[in-house]
């Protein structure tokens, strides 16, 4: 289980901006050693499903590397239209030490409702506590892909908590 809370930072043109705080809690299922099931829900009611597929490494192993895809469904606007958005991830670790790992996840993500290609990637540092609980600290940046708009980003900043639980 993770609970994550981000500060996102918004630009457009480099004219406007916006910070929200948003908050993320996501739940994955270890169905066999190499396969994750996921659900996580957004304060924005956004939901994500997702299957993550370990292709290198094992639980043991000092550098991991899965294959993440993922759909997300949002409500857009005040019409209450829901739409899904298709996610694609690289999710990448590498352990420094028993307490220490490396985050980077290279991602793409598509808004169908108007055609907006969002590539961009999340990295951080992740720090074992106790009792199976970890600390993360992460960045994550996007570079929308806009018809007839220039200097669009996205960029969030957040902390995570996650508790791994053993069957």
């Amino acid at each position: 289980m993770r609970v994550s809370t981000f500060v996102s930072y918004f630009s457009f043109q480099e004219q406007e901006s916006l910070r929200l705080p948003y908050a993320h809690f996501a739940y994955e299922y270890g169905i066999n050693e190499k396969l994750d099931a996921g659900i996580s829900i957004s304060s924005a009611f956004n939901t994500l499903i997702n299957a993550k597929y370990q292709i290198v490494g094992d639980q043991d192993s000092k550098f991991a590397l899965s294959l993440n895809p993922g759909a997300e469904i949002q409500f857009a606007g005040q019409e209450e239209v829901a739409f899904v958005r298709p996610h694609f991830s690289l999710p990448m670790s590498y352990d420094l030490s028993n307490k220490f790992s490396l985050l980077l996840e290279p991602k793409y993500i598509y808004q169908p409702i108007d055609g907006t290609h969002f590539p961009g990637f999340t990295g951080g540092l992740q720090v074992g506590l106790k009792n199976g609980w970890s600390l993360g600290l992460g960045a994550s940046s996007f570079y929308p892909i806009v018809e007839n708009v220039e200097d669009t980003s996205l960029f969030q900043f957040g902390v995570s908590f996650k508790k791994l639980i053993e069957r």
